[in-house]
């Protein structure tokens, strides 16, 4: 039948978007930490090339962690911190804030559409977690439902992400970055601190998205070796 081709496609798209989603992690992550950095020193004389490099070694030392109960305390680390950041950049946002010095469109034209669904899946992209995170829970019954954790969860992801993004676009106009914290004040120390707050937050939640494909590999791979310690080397190395 057709359902091994489906299941290899389904594979493959999901494959596809979590490595989107970690590429977009090494682009956010140094160039958060860059321009706060020079703003707090001046200036570092690296790129964020070179800050997308040497990332590499604390990502993989960090994606080594592998199972969901040990990536709990991280992730809520994460949590914190970003929920932390986003509190000080919504004071950013509120304040001295005004009218809008020009009509802001109601609808920004069908060529903006596709960038629009792309950043809503990106923003959404717990989605592909949904069904390790349920299988790995103590109490998978309190999962689904309307008052679940993932309804609950997603629900509180889009109340933050229209409000920052709707506050954000009141406050800069045609003028906001693609991150938020990219428009903070260069010459405010808490708004250094913000950037590297949330910077490291989406570090810490790294693992946890390089976790879905390691889910669907790791099996394949290790059937290729029979040895246990083939097998462990395969899976770490």
């Amino acid at each position: 039948g057709y359902a091994p081709s489906v299941y290899r496609l389904i594979l493959l798209f999901l494959l596809l978007t979590q490595y989107g989603f970690c590429t977009v992690y090494f682009v956010f992550v140094p160039q958060n930490l860059k321009q706060a950095l020079e703003c707090m020193t001046g200036g570092t004389g690296i790129s964020q090339l070179g800050f997308q490099v040497a990332m590499i070694l604390p990502v993989l030392l960090i994606c080594y962690i592998p199972e969901l109960k040990t990536l709990a305390p991280v992730s809520m680390i994460a949590g914190i911190l970003k929920t932390t950041g986003l509190i000080l950049t919504f004071y950013y946002l509120v304040k001295g804030l005004g009218k809008p010095h020009e009509p802001v469109p109601g609808f920004a034209g069908w060529e903006t559409l596709p960038l629009y669904f792309g950043s809503v899946v990106f923003a959404i992209g717990a989605v592909g977690c949904a069904l390790p995170l349920e299988n790995k829970m103590a109490k998978p019954q309190n999962y689904p439902g309307w008052t679940g954790v993932l309804n609950t969860g997603l629900l509180l992801c889009i109340i933050m992400y229209a409000t920052v993004g709707f506050y954000g676009y009141l406050h800069y106009g045609d003028d906001v970055q693609g991150s938020i914290t990219l428009n903070l004040p260069a010459g405010e120390t808490l708004a250094q601190v913000i950037k590297i707050l949330i910077a490291i937050s989406v570090f810490l939640g790294y693992p946890l998205q390089f976790y879905i494909p390691l889910t669907f590999l790791v099996p394949a791979l290790r059937k290729h070796f029979h040895t246990s310690r083939s097998k462990f080397i395969a899976e770490y190395c």
